[in-house]
């Protein structure tokens, strides 16, 4: 009766051992920039901690983003008259292909 109880017993711990994950392997956006295309790119808002604001810390990461993509684009403008999904009216199509909205997660000086 031992051997059979034991024997069950090991069976159910494999049973509820095995795995029921199906591995979905991840898409990749293909593709490049168009260089031939614009780039504007708005400047968020600066960082903030409690009561703490990072003076010019929009700024400064908008520089750092425009700087990124001038490797890839020979047209990247900081669009300074408007934030947010608002500039994707006001900004010229005809001039720019992308718009860009960067966000200020985490800041450190």
């Amino acid at each position: 009766m031992l051997r059979f109880t034991t024997i069950i017993l090991l069976a159910a711990s494999c049973v509820g051992c095995s795995s029921s994950y199906r591995y979905i392997p991840p898409t990749v956006v293909g593709g490049h920039l168009n260089s031939a295309m614009g780039v504007a790119l708005s400047t968020p808002p600066d960082a903030q901690f409690e009561n703490a604001v990072y003076n010019r810390s929009g700024a400064m990461t908008a520089d750092a983003v425009r700087s990124a993509f001038a490797q890839h684009s020979g047209n990247v403008d900081i669009v300074t008259n408007c934030q947010g999904l608002d500039c994707l009216g006001r900004i010229d199509v005809a001039k720019f292909g992308y718009y860009v909205q960067p966000e200020i997660l985490h800041w450190e000086d």
